[in-house]
């Protein structure tokens, strides 16, 4: 596995602890592909925080991250807020804090800002009230820890060789956005977020350049797909299956090998350069028995069935990551996408 996860802030998908999107969640960055949504942290919030154990992570000793960060215009003076932190299971590796008077970024040993680790060598935003990206690599250990910072995939703070490691798990079980600490009072808005380690072949180091930068295009079903065998408990079953709202609306099925198969809506025009086809499912048993739920995804004319995974009676999150096109065995296609179907089977 290389990405673990992606966040453009469009669904609720019950990930998060302490927070909740949907209470904050607006229009996103104006960035000509998506703008659909946005978390908005105020100062009082305790950030947004997610334990990697909802995506079916466990402990990542390298980890590389990247969002769309904007700071307001005008920023408290004299002022400086924490942007990001990574933690274990109890303890804060390492924080992250923006100076508003530099607009540079500080790196922190723990929780807070007492032990400084180092300074970015460049502002890590060109003005107050624009959009910038940044990317930031961490290892956790406690001789061999490392850090490495971009802004518009440019390395602006590298540290080696360092303690990174906080009298916890040597990696990171969790990681928060915005975070009560500092002396600033800014909102801070955040977009396009991605999770990824350093293993397998795909998506395994920094995805910004210079002159590009990820977006996060969340879409649902949007139609029938080929396959109709579930049981909506009302209307069409992609839009029950499209609600993301528990026992309120959903699809249901106890017979083996019955799925489903939807359309999803259409990318902007123009999408290139697609890392990976991540899709996002909740799902649960309502009976006794043993169940299993795996997602079919159709391409080229053919089903092919993602790894089946066990069902609770509570609902679980899960994601199906997809670096490349199954049909092809390449990177995935704008066209390659929107002919793409995918829905639920019972697997067992």
């Amino acid at each position: 596995m290389a990405m673990l996860h992606t966040e453009g802030f469009t669904y609720e998908r019950g990930l998060y602890t302490n927070f909740s999107i949907s209470a904050s969640a607006g229009t996103g960055r104006n960035n000509g592909i998506d703008s659909k949504g946005m978390f908005t942290f105020a100062a009082g919030r305790d950030g947004l925080n997610l334990p990697f154990v909802n995506i079916g992570v466990g402990t990542v000793p390298t980890l590389i991250t990247g969002f769309a960060l904007l700071v307001p215009n005008p920023l408290p003076a004299g002022a400086h807020q924490q942007i990001c932190k990574f933690a274990g299971n109890s303890n804060t590796h390492l924080s992250f804090d923006l100076d508003f008077d530099t607009r540079k970024l500080r790196a922190y040993f723990g929780p807070g800002s007492t032990t400084l680790l180092g300074t970015s060598t460049l502002p890590v935003f060109a003005a107050p009230g624009e959009w910038s990206y940044l990317e930031i690599k961490v290892t956790i250990d406690d001789a061999a820890g490392a850090i490495e910072v971009r802004y518009y995939g440019t390395t602006v703070l590298t540290l080696s060789g360092i303690d990174t490691r906080n009298a916890d798990v040597a990696g990171v079980t969790n990681m928060l956005l915005g975070y009560n600490g500092g002396t600033g009072s800014a909102v801070l808005n955040y977009d396009d977020w991605y999770i990824l380690d350093t293993t397998g072949p795909d998506n395994n180091t920094f995805l910004a350049t210079t002159s590009n930068n990820p977006r996060v295009i969340e879409f649902g079903p949007s139609a029938t797909g080929d396959v109709t065998q579930f049981t909506p408990n009302s209307g069409a079953n992609y839009a029950a299956a499209a609600s993301w709202d528990a026992d309120s609306t959903y699809v249901g099925d106890a017979t083996v090998g019955d799925r489903d198969l939807y359309n999803f809506t259409d990318l902007p025009a123009g999408t290139a350069n697609i890392k990976s086809l991540i899709l996002s499912h909740q799902a649960r048993k309502d009976d006794a028995l043993a169940r299993s739920m795996a997602i079919g995804v159709k391409s080229g004319g053919t089903i092919y069935d993602q790894a089946a995974f066990a069902l609770t009676n509570a609902y679980v999150n899960r994601f199906n990551v997809l670096s490349t096109d199954p049909n092809t065995g390449a990177a995935w296609t704008e066209s390659g996408v929107n002919a793409m179907q995918a829905g639920p089977k019972v697997a067992a």
